[in-house]
């Protein structure tokens, strides 16, 4: 019998304002999580599993108490175009693990205020001595500032919807450029970083149908005091199917139907911990990400309902990465990743058009001179310089 297990779900969105939260690696903390069938330790710097071989951290452990190991680590890289102070346009990514010469951080970092300082935890929603007096993102509320004595959870005021949730804000303000300063924030000049900060949550259930799934939800919001043209993310992910010793023949594979990434063991067979136990497989998948502005391609599934779809004839012509429409049909570095196969729906794009008629009442109607005025085989209006 093949064992399947969903480890780690993601959900990201782009924020942008101001605070005055900082990054401090004096409140680095971990907690475990472990109500359903998955145990992992969460670090509240962007890690989850075990930095090292360091006893009390865990890596992905299924079943729970079991030994039997999935997934080492995993832990969150995001980058930002910036602008530096001289003018030059330089990548400016953070990435756990990262120091100076000196041996000082230039990776995320805790923001406190959002745990008790007094604790070894990471705050979780079912230990309130984790939990801070109040809660620094809560304090407009005009009834209650703060929460204090409540649960700040990712459904609400003390909704306990998860068996398990942790919550935590990290910063990248210890991050820098060597040699090529830059100055993400006009209010406040010492500050470095690009300005990013992420609210991250992790829940578990214990409902049978998602016992052996790990939700992480990462919320970044940009910090800085200016917009971003060009913005990415990532997960590191290092595999440990069938545990330690025996990782050497973990065999990677990502389903482009189903939007999910496999780490197998080839042989099925694992450490001593997993006895006569088939190894199983675990499955990381990215539930929600932003999509990109400017291509006019719903890279992230949300757009209207009927849109029109992204076929194989659109890539013709087209030079992909070059952040330019070369074939001139509207989009930009369409390509294979957006054509439907399979069962797929495909991937549509952005025609300004309500194709599910529940647009706003008396808006214009498509005539009969715009369609006379499309010019290209693909027939998009608007037209790429509309």
């Amino acid at each position: 019998m093949v064992r399947h297990i969903s480890f780690i779900s993601l959900l990201f969105t782009l924020l942008w304002s101001q605070s005055d939260e900082r990054g401090d690696p004096d409140y680095r903390r971990s907690t475990n999580i472990d109500v359903n069938k998955v145990r992992t330790t969460i670090f509240n710097f962007g890690i989850t599993g075990r930095q090292s071989a360091t006893p009390g951290e865990i890596p992905y452990e299924w079943p729970v108490n079991s030994g039997q190991m999935y997934i080492a680590m995993t832990a969150l890289a995001v980058g930002a175009e910036v602008i530096t102070n001289e003018g030059d346009i330089r990548p400016l990514v953070t990435i756990p693990f990262r120091s100076d010469q000196s041996g000082n951080s230039m990776t995320w970092e805790p923001v406190p205020g959002y745990l008790n300082p007094n604790s070894q935890k990471i705050a979780i929603s079912d230990d309130m001595d984790t939990w801070p007096t109040s809660w620094p993102d809560k304090m407009d509320d005009n009834n209650d500032p703060g929460w204090p004595s409540s649960w700040n959870g990712f459904f609400g005021k003390n909704q306990f919807n998860a068996q398990q949730e942790i919550y935590y804000k990290t910063s990248d303000d210890r991050n820098f450029i060597v040699g090529a300063p830059y100055t993400p924030d006009s209010t406040d000049l010492s500050r470095k970083g690009a300005g990013l900060m992420a609210g991250v949550r992790v829940l578990e259930w214990k409902q049978v149908l998602i016992e052996d799934v790990v939700f992480i939800l990462h919320e970044i919001k940009n910090d800085a005091s200016y917009d971003y043209d060009k913005v990415s993310f990532s997960m590191w992910l290092a595999d440990l199917v069938g545990g330690d010793g025996d990782s050497g023949d973990d065999t990677p594979d990502f389903d482009l139907l189903y939007d999910v990434a496999w780490s197998m063991d080839s042989d099925g067979i694992g450490n001593p911990a997993f006895g006569s136990n088939t190894v199983g497989v675990a499955a990381t998948s990215f539930i929600e990400t932003p999509g990109n502005n400017k291509d006019r391609i719903d890279n992230d599934g949300d757009g209207e309902d009927n849109g029109p779809i992204i076929t194989e004839s659109f890539i013709i012509n087209e030079i992909l990465g070059n952040a330019l429409d070369d074939n001139g049909n509207g989009l930009i570095d369409e390509n294979m990743t957006h054509v439907p196969f399979g069962d797929q729906t495909g991937v549509s794009y952005s025609d300004k058009i309500d194709n599910d008629q529940d647009g706003e009442a008396n808006s214009p109607l498509v005539s009969d001179e715009m369609i006379e005025a499309t010019y290209t085989q693909w027939n998009i209006w608007p037209s790429p310089n509309d």
